[in-house]
């Protein structure tokens, strides 16, 4: 659609109003960049999406715009990247077209006064640089109505195509929209919210019409306004804070000036012959020169863009200053009263600040009493405020007042077995005393407290007495030790003996006199060890305690029994009923009886012990025990046969020495009477063997000399033991 002239001219009307609205603050963000206001409902109508507004200032440091982004947030609070408050909206990046420029070349001829808008050349802001973000290349602009702009701003357009608007425009339902700049680069981010329905009209009251905006301070805290269409110039104005109390020479005033409206290149104060804080800043403090009294006028100063000056004076009334005495420096002990202060005058009060310690805190001249604990001097700084009751003026003064501590008087006492020493760790110099005079002859060393004579176990009272400059006392009390009781008994044993402590623990075994064998001594336990059997070995118990105690006794290492004697054993055949093992000594406790040679296997002890019936040899050690000792072992080695007797029913008596005879193994063993014969078939006898003397003589086959032919022969074996009857057969000759 086409728009009137009087609309043309309502926009750029609206263009400048909002330019100088928005920046009349004139302090520059301390972060990356900060957004000053929003037009959120245009005067162009319909066409609002290629004229909407947004102002934001430059940080500290360059910045390149199109490392900008725009996002922003619906009513669902959701925020969407690259998407304007109105969620429709696509932000379309930054460009420039020539009709663009020669827009602005158009706007800059026209104006009267220091102001410009300037295209920022490739992109680049320079530090606290102020830039408006015009919502299309395609904005409508009238040159008419830039002519009184008074600042420099830098002019950036969003590309061409969105025609609908970016920000959601009056709605009496409360809802938040919110508009986030983006630096994608350093990830940096400013983010300001409004609220619709607190948009107003050109009433100034919410509601619907054009000039609807938004503008904010660096904390994002928002002011709504509508200066609907016009186009007033508005010029730099100040003002100050008025003084709200008399106050006096001695005194500072802090001062604070205004702008209350338009930009401005620098501020200043000035005036009298004091000092200001900062001379440069909007709040100040001005501290009067040395006797300025009386009505002072000093003068806020502000300079426009345009270089011009304007000026709102403060006049001051200065009163003569009190005097306020806080006394000389002083310097006392701790916990002994002073005072600090001076004679108090007629028509001015007193405040000192801190209190502590003061007899009064209102008094022109208090008591001061102060506690040290540490060991240097504290000095503590009390301000008097001297305040004139007529005109409420004041003036302090500030005296220093040290504490000395007291004197160190720490000590303690250290006992020993006749009395105490003293270890001083405070100042020296002073005097020891008992504090309650000992009755048992006990007797102190004034000069360094060493207690001599003591009781053990009674306890000393003494007191430290200091001469320094602040006199102080402790006192230690100290329990004389006990002395030790080395008393031990012994205990011999066949290797040496046992100590057993009766007294005080923990000291230390020794040879009294160190023996020439090779005995050895436990130091702590008092154990004797490697003895020698009958030597008597004399030991010395030590005790380690503050009152050492010895004591002696001796030890005298029993004897070892002798090994035993037993009666001397063969070979024994394999029987139900083997014999025991009796010893031929028996002057002993018992015996032990092992079967190994280490004697670490104990089978038995006592004084005799059963065989093993098992066959082949077995060696059995044997020791005699007597008083616990045990004697060196004895060994009893026993062969065990199986003693059964095979008969040969042939033998080859060929010469060739093998089985050339019948042999009656075991025979004369186990039956020493026995005796053999052999007969021919006739019964004629032609062997017989002497009592028990068979395996000896056995039968070779001969009769008289005569080798008998191949065949049987009958014979008859007699045992001659009880029970065992006698046994007959044949044996063969086989050749």
């Amino acid at each position: 659609m086409a728009f009137s002239k009087n609309k043309l001219i309502l926009f750029n009307l609206f263009i400048m109003v909002f330019f100088l609205l928005t920046f009349v603050n004139a302090q520059n963000p301390t972060t990356e960049f900060e957004i000053s206001s929003i037009l959120v409902d245009g005067c162009d109508g319909g066409n609002e999406g290629k004229n909407e507004m947004v102002i934001f200032q430059n940080g500290p440091n360059p910045l390149d715009i199109n490392n900008i982004r725009v996002d922003g947030a619906g009513a669902t609070g959701i925020v969407q990247i690259g998407k304007w408050p109105n969620n429709g909206n696509s932000f379309l990046g930054f460009c420039t077209t020539l009709g663009a420029t020669s827009n602005i070349a158009t706007l800059n001829s026209a104006i009267t006064q220091c102001g410009k808008l300037i295209e920022p050349v490739g992109g680049i802001i320079p530090k606290y640089g102020k830039i408006l973000i015009i919502t299309s290349t395609d904005f409508t602009a009238s040159p008419t109505y830039f002519s009184n702009l008074t600042d420099t701003l830098y002019v950036v357009f969003q590309c061409a195509g969105n025609t609908a608007g970016h920000f959601v425009n009056y709605n009496s339902t409360s809802s938040s929209r919110t508009l986030i700049l983006t630096n994608t680069i350093s990830g940096y981010r400013d983010t300001i919210s409004y609220d619709p329905s607190l948009l107003l009209n050109s009433s100034g009251n919410p509601g619907s019409g054009d000039g609807g905006a938004v503008r904010y301070d660096w904390n994002g805290n928002a002011t709504y306004f509508n200066n609907g269409c016009q186009a007033p110039f508005i010029p730099l104005s100040i003002n100050t804070d008025p003084i709200g109390v008399i106050d006096c020479s001695s005194n500072s005033y802090n001062l604070t000036g205004n702008i209350l409206s338009g930009s401005y290149k620098k501020i200043f104060w000035d005036g009298g012959i004091g000092t200001f804080s900062n001379s440069l800043a909007l709040s100040t403090t001005y501290t009067p020169g040395a006797g300025e009294l009386g009505l002072i006028t000093l003068r806020f100063n502000a300079i426009d863009i345009c270089n011009d000056t304007i000026r709102s004076l403060v006049n001051l009334t200065i009163y003569p200053q009190p005097i306020s005495n806080a006394g000389n420096d002083t310097t006392l002990c701790s916990s002994i009263p002073g005072s600090i202060g001076s004679t108090p005058i007629i028509g001015s009060t007193y405040s000192w600040n801190p209190a502590i310690g003061l007899s009064s805190s209102t008094a022109a001249q208090p008591s001061i009493t102060l506690l040290n604990t540490s060991n240097l001097p504290i000095t503590t700084s009390y301000i008097l405020t001297t305040t004139i009751s007529g005109t409420g003026c004041t003036m302090n003064d500030t005296v220093e007042i040290i504490i000395n501590p007291l004197d160190n008087a720490n000590f303690s006492l250290s006992s020993n077995c006749n009395g105490a020493i003293a270890n001083l760790s405070g100042l020296v110099g002073g005097t020891f005393t008992f504090s309650t005079i000992p009755s048992d002859g006990a007797t102190l060393n004034s000069l360094n407290g060493t207690i001599t004579s003591g009781v053990n176990g009674t306890t000393y009272s003494v007191t430290y007495t200091t001469s320094g400059i602040c006199p102080n006392t402790q006192t230690q009390t100290v329990i004389l030790p006990i002395r030790d009781d080395a008393s031990f008994i012994t205990s011999p044993n066949c290797f040496g003996g046992t100590s057993n402590i009766i007294g005080t623990s923990n000291g230390i075994f020794s040879f009294t006199s160190v023996p020439s064998d090779n005995a050895t001594i436990n130091s702590t336990t008092g154990e004797l060890s490697n003895g020698t059997p009958e030597q008597t070995y004399y030991i010395t118990y030590t005790t380690n305690g503050t009152c050492i105690d010895s004591n002696n006794d001796s030890i005298k290492v029993l004897k070892k029994p002798d090994a035993p004697i037993f009666q001397s054993y063969a070979e024994i055949c394999l029987s139900e009923n083997l014999p025991y093992i009796l010893p031929y000594t028996t002057l002993t406790d018992t015996t032990n009886w092992y079967s190994d040679i280490n004697l670490t296997n104990l089978i038995s002890s006592n004084d005799s012990i059963q065989l093993f019936n098992q066959i082949g040899a077995t060696n059995y050690y044997a020791t005699s025990i007597l008083n616990g000792c045990e004697s060196l072992p004895t060994l009893i080695s026993v062969t065990i046969n199986d003693c059964t007797i095979d008969i040969p029913t042939a033998f080859t008596p060929d010469g060739d020495l093998v089985n050339d005879k019948w042999e009656l193994i075991n025979i004369d063993y186990l039956y020493p009477n026995n005796t053999v014969k052999v007969f021919n078939r006739w019964g004629y006898v032609l062997f017989e063997s002497p009592i028990g003397k068979y395996e000896s003589n056995s039968w070779d086959g001969n009769f008289n000399g005569e080798t008998m032919p191949v065949g049987s022969y009958y014979f008859i074996i007699e045992f001659n033991k009880e029970d065992k009857k006698a046994e007959s057969g044949t044996i063969s000759i086989i050749r």
